[in-house]
């Protein structure tokens, strides 16, 4: 399904971090192998709260678990 917003927001080759904006979402993919980041400030056109529809940081996928319960909570944009 082709949506009319596709944008890469912000990539920063130092973490290995990139956040992709495609219709009413924003992918955020961590690729550096050892570092996982928190509170990491991300810009974004929306104004409402945002939360977390599916995370790769669960322990079963080798993650840092730092997302427990996440999907449970509405994270406050600024």
């Amino acid at each position: 399904m082709c949506k009319p917003h596709q944008y890469i927001s912000s990539q920063h080759e130092g973490d290995k971090v990139i956040v992709y904006e495609k219709g009413d979402l924003i992918y955020i993919f961590n690729f550096h192998p050892t570092q996982s980041f928190e509170n990491y400030k991300i810009g974004t056109p929306y104004e409402s709260d945002h939360f977390v529809l599916y995370e790769t940081d669960e322990d079963r996928f080798g993650g840092h678990k730092r997302l427990n319960d996440a999907h449970n909570h509405w994270f406050e944009s600024y």
